[in-house]
């Protein structure tokens, strides 16, 4: 399989993928198991009980596939399949069924998934990671696709362009002292003096490859040339003056100069809204609003939500639908559906739907939950 490592070509600019190397590598290899198990007219579970070393694996590929009916007949143009992953101590088999029935817009119908983590401290978040990763694995398999090219899969991830390192000194060039100490445990060797190591650094010469930097990086030595001006408005009910150039994003005004970090960078190009705030009592997003914009009036982050001790209606449905699992974009994805409710009180599935803020965990079904539960808090 290809180690190399980039991004997916989509119309919307994803980033970094979470778990792409296991994620693509494994759903390849059990494409790979299927293929062998038809060759061979063998059941694709039966298969692979025959390769799998372990009970515990063995188990939930079992209990994947019992209560998934693995085996019934299916109607015409919809078929089942099954894959079994171990790692890191955990096991886990998902069964899916797929109406393929009009072939250019295929659909899930459903998913069954059985997983042994040992012991699960959080059973509720357990199940949010695995319907996180049900959305996500429809998501690419749908959407973004994964092929294999002489057994090289496509869509994995391409190296981003680095500097490369130095080249070393002629008397550094030819084995690795510490490969030449024969069998037993090797001891590292320290660079001589006044060799260091290559790292990467935004440097004079590299604007070319910083676009994504505020105007005044690009046109000034150093950000303390760039001229400063003083701008005022209201942050959480709050009077503050930041001295910032113009077009500094809001979000570097919050997190960098105030210390507020409830807004997340993400992106930097308002794209998965992490950084999702309020001006004005209207949705925006920090990373590309320049300060400029919010003078004289009132900004308000996650942290301006609750009063006091008493959480927003929004946070406090959040934490009894248990929303979050990695966190990282929940505070965007709370101000996004605060910004909702205000603009309808009884959202429907298809305005929760429209909100466009990413989360990589796949927490889309309770974020739905959570905001119903908060419009009805407020009946």
């Amino acid at each position: 399989m290809s180690g190399d490592s980039g991004g997916i070509e989509l119309a919307v600019p994803l980033g970094a993928w979470r778990s792409v190397d296991s994620g693509t590598v494994r759903t390849a290899e059990e494409i790979v198991v299927d293929e062998i198990a038809r060759k061979l007219g063998v059941d694709p579970v039966a298969f692979r009980r025959t390769t799998l070393r372990g009970k515990a694996v063995r188990a939930v590929l079992d209990k994947a596939a019992a209560a998934g009916h693995w085996g019934r007949p299916m109607p015409d143009g919809c078929a089942q399949g099954i894959a079994v992953h171990e790692e890191y101590g955990s096991r886990v088999a998902c069964l899916a069924e797929i109406d393929a029935s009009d072939p250019k817009n295929p659909r899930v119908t459903k998913v069954v998934m059985a997983a042994d983590v040992g012991t699960a401290v959080n059973p509720r978040g357990l199940e949010a990671q695995l319907m996180g990763a049900t959305t996500d694995g429809i998501s690419v398999i749908l959407q973004a696709g994964l092929h294999i090219d002489q057994g090289a899969v496509r869509e994995q991830l391409r190296r981003l362009p680095l500097r490369p390192p130095a080249p070393r000194p002629a008397r550094l060039r030819g084995p690795h002292p510490a490969l030449d100490r024969g069998p037993g445990r090797r001891r590292r060797t320290r660079r001589p003096r006044g060799i260091r190591r290559g790292r990467q650094r935004l440097r004079p010469r590299d604007r070319h490859r910083s676009a994504q930097l505020p105007a005044h990086l690009l046109t000034a030595d150093s950000p303390s040339e760039a001229p400063m001006r003083s701008y005022s408005f209201t942050l959480n009910g709050r009077q503050v003056t930041v001295q910032a150039p113009a077009d500094m994003p809001l979000l570097w005004v919050l997190r960098d100069l105030l210390g507020v970090t409830g807004p997340k960078y993400g992106c930097g190009v308002g794209v998965c809204r992490a950084c999702t705030s309020h001006l004005d009592g209207a949705e925006i997003q920090p990373c590309v609003v320049p300060v400029a914009d919010c003078a004289n009036r009132a900004v308000t982050t996650i942290e301006g939500l609750a009063d006091g001790d008493t959480l927003h209606p929004v946070q406090q449905a959040w934490m009894d639908c248990d929303v979050a699992q990695c966190g990282f974009c929940q505070p965007g994805q709370i101000m996004a559906a605060t910004a909702l409710l205000k603009r309808t009180s009884h959202p429907t599935d298809a305005d929760i739907d429209a909100i466009e803020n990413i989360c990589r965990c796949g927490t889309y079904a309770r974020i739905r939950e959570a905001i119903k539960k908060a419009a009805e808090s407020g009946d």
